[in-house]
């Protein structure tokens, strides 16, 4: 969320600037992360979905948002869709080790844990925010 608003408000992505980033390599992953999501573009600029997302008032709401963000994401469809499950209030965090060694290609054995937990802690705090759709 703060990569995105830094960008929305005109600034440079700095790690300095970036609480809890310690260097411009961390910088990449969490942009990579917000294109990944559809909030920002390849050439790091703001898409609609990241405005939309700065716009939300509260932080539960961003949240909220952000659940659909990865429940709708190429990464949240094919991890529902390994998992056979229907939405992502159903995925089990702790599968997320499972799903990138069975799905993703070309990842180093040593960066599979760090993404899989990152992957799992996104899951786990959105979770509990992710809309529940009516079936009628």
């Amino acid at each position: 969320m703060e990569v995105v608003q830094l960008r929305l408000d005109g600034k440079k992505l700095k790690h300095e600037d970036i609480e809890g980033i310690n260097s411009e390599r961390q910088v990449s992953y969490y942009v990579n992360a917000a294109w990944c999501l559809g909030l920002l573009n390849k050439n790091k600029t703001v898409s609609s979905p990241g405005r939309v997302l700065c716009k939300k008032a509260s932080m539960v709401a961003k949240y909220q948002y952000l659940a659909e963000r990865m429940e709708s994401s190429d990464f949240g469809w094919a991890w529902m869709k390994w998992a056979k499950v229907d939405s992502l209030a159903e995925l089990d965090p702790s599968s997320a080790e499972a799903f990138i060694r069975e799905c993703v290609n070309g990842l180093n054995r040593d960066t599979i844990p760090r993404r899989s937990n990152s992957l799992s802690t996104w899951l786990s705090t959105l979770q509990e925010h992710a809309r529940v759709y009516s079936d009628i």
